[in-house]
């Protein structure tokens, strides 16, 4: 009956094109990783997901390129998410809500290196506390820098409104030609 199922499953992902959740049995609950304590340390998960949080959130503020749609709480929530799904194991896949498009390509393209900085800052920041968190071998920037687009609206670097329209007829009557 479960072979069959999965079958079915496997079929009905290849023909929808929809990502199948990873089922996932014996992780710890959010708020009981939260309130672990870190060996060797005095802090738990809840106060470094804290420090993490506002290091980013301070980081998106600070960008005119980027505005984050989410207020403070709704931001650390997903923050706590999207932590603890991509790097708490077993893994699950947090579900981001865009689609890569051009607007996301030249995104990735203006980020990728700050926000490679930033994971690179989270790692030794976790390691000076004596937890393993983001230490694992496929443990990468990429899903935060999927993160930040998620919950942010990126202006559009190719916003031609404010441009000058060169054929328009005011143009072609205020100038004088000669040839």
């Amino acid at each position: 009956m479960f072979i069959l199922l999965f079958f079915y499953l496997c079929y009905l992902k290849e023909k929808m094109d929809i990502e199948m959740p990873i089922i996932v049995v014996n992780k710890i609950s959010l708020d009981k990783w939260l309130s672990k304590s870190i060996s060797k340390s005095s802090y738990d998960n809840g106060y470094t997901m804290l420090i993490l949080s506002n290091y980013l959130k301070l980081w998106i503020d600070s960008n005119t390129e980027l505005d984050r749609f989410i207020d403070d709480e709704t931001f650390y929530d997903e923050f706590k998410n999207f932590i603890y799904k991509e790097h708490v194991l077993p893994l699950q896949n947090y579900q981001f809500d865009y689609e890569e498009d051009e607007l996301y390509e030249h995104y990735n393209m203006t980020y990728s290196d700050e926000i490679t900085d930033i994971f690179i800052y989270y790692k030794s920041f976790t390691k000076s506390l004596g937890s393993q968190l983001l230490h694992g071998k496929n443990d990468t920037s990429y899903p935060l820098l999927q993160f930040v687009y998620n919950v942010c609206d990126y202006k559009d670097p190719y916003n031609d409104e404010n441009e000058l329209d060169i054929d328009s007829p005011e143009i072609l009557d205020s100038e004088d030609y000669t040839y």
